[in-house]
Formats: C-alpha cells, sequence, structure tokens
C-alpha cells in the first residue's frame, strides 16, 4: 500500500502496536502521542499526581499544536514553534519518566510503571513532530474514530452528529461522548416535539 501512496501526503502515522509498523518499505515512524496520554488517563485514578504531571505537559504540546494550526503556520514554521515551546515540556516528561523507573519510585509492572515504559520505548516515534518539518503531534481524528467504534457506535454518524450540534458539544462536551451523546439527541428530539406541540 506504502508503494502506491502519494508522496506528496504527509508522513503516515500511527499507533505503537507492531503490526503498523512497515517491515519492507523505508519510512520514518510517526509515532501518535494520543496513546502514551491515554496510558496516564488509564492510571490517573491509582496514581493522580504522577498522572496529572505528564497529563498536563501533554495538554501544553497539544495547546501549541493548536496555536500552530490556527496561526496557519508552514511546515519549517511549525517545526522552530515545536522545537522552541514543544521540547521543554516533552523532555520534563521523559526526565520524569526515567527518575521514577531507575529509582525505583514506582513499581516496574503497575499501570504507572507500564505507562511510563511506553513513553520511553517509542519516545523517538512520539516525539518526531520536534525534528522532522511537517511531522504531526498525533492524529486527534483517528482516536476519536477508534474510541467511537470501540463504544459501539457508528463513527460516521457521530462525527456528522457532533459537527451539526457543535455549540451544544462546546458547552458540555462531556455530554456528546461517543458512549451518551444519543441521549442528547433524544432529549432535545423531546424539546423540538415540546415545542411544537399545540397549546
Amino acid at each position: 500500500m506504502l508503494k502506491l501512496r502519494d508522496e506528496s501526503l504527509p508522513s503516515p502515522m500511527c499507533d505503537a502496536l507492531s503490526r503498523n509498523v512497515c517491515k519492507d518499505h523505508l519510512t520514518i515512524l510517526l509515532l501518535c502521542l494520543i496513546p502514551g496520554r491515554r496510558g496516564f488517563i488509564d492510571c490517573s485514578e491509582a496514581f493522580p499526581d504522577e498522572s496529572t504531571y505528564v497529563i498536563e505537559r501533554i495538554g501544553e504540546v497539544y495547546k501549541n499544536e493548536g496555536l500552530v494550526i490556527s496561526a496557519r503556520m508552514d511546515h519549517q514554521q511549525r517545526l522552530e514553534y515545536h522545537q522552541q515551546y514543544s521540547q521543554k515540556p516533552m523532555q520534563e516528561i521523559f526526565d520524569y519518566a526515567t527518575q521514577k523507573l531507575e529509582n525505583k519510585e514506582v513499581e516496574h509492572n503497575s499501570t504507572l510503571g507500564d505507562a511510563f515504559k511506553y513513553m520511553i520505548k517509542h519516545w523517538t516515534g512520539m516525539t518526531q513532530f520536534l525534528r522532522i518539518a511537517g511531522a504531526r503531534v498525533g492524529d486527534v481524528l483517528m482516536s476519536v474514530i477508534f474510541t467511537t467504534m470501540a463504544a459501539m457506535v457508528n463513527p460516521y454518524d457521530y462525527l456528522i452528529c457532533v459537527q451539526k450540534h457543535a455549540k451544544c458539544v462546546a458547552k458540555n462536551p462531556h455530554l456528546w461522548l461517543p458512549w451518551n451523546y444519543k441521549y442528547m439527541l433524544a432529549g432535545s428530539s423531546m424539546l423540538k416535539t415540546q415545542a411544537n406541540a399545540p397549546p
């Protein structure tokens, strides 16, 4: 497939699953930062302080990515911006993870230890956006699609729905998640029916 891919397209991005890595085609591996973040979300109840430390720094990187996109920076400007503003939080994550594991401040096989090890193991791929012009931080849309599918919801229907109700979603995003958005749809349908009912 990669041989047939248009070379003008952005570099392909994936999570770190071994089946996603092409072994017979020369590629630069760009790994999405979202699965790394998800590891800390998953263990945030058991390890709130450590998880928050990492999640907040990844949040800084995505805030920077949002600024880059809204400013419509070209690939080189985007790279330079991330090098200036995202390098520090990413390095803080790496140093923190390394310190916690090397100093045995976290159980190596705990969910937190696994999250730290995942980040360290896949560090080069997840930080390509700091070295390669045009490399993305992550593929948020694909993450939303996979989350929607995991919730047994049709991603196409879900994405159309959240676009149609963008103002409501912006006000209460937690009510428009793949596993609960249909309740909001049912509620808005009832309100419309009541509003159109004769007095």
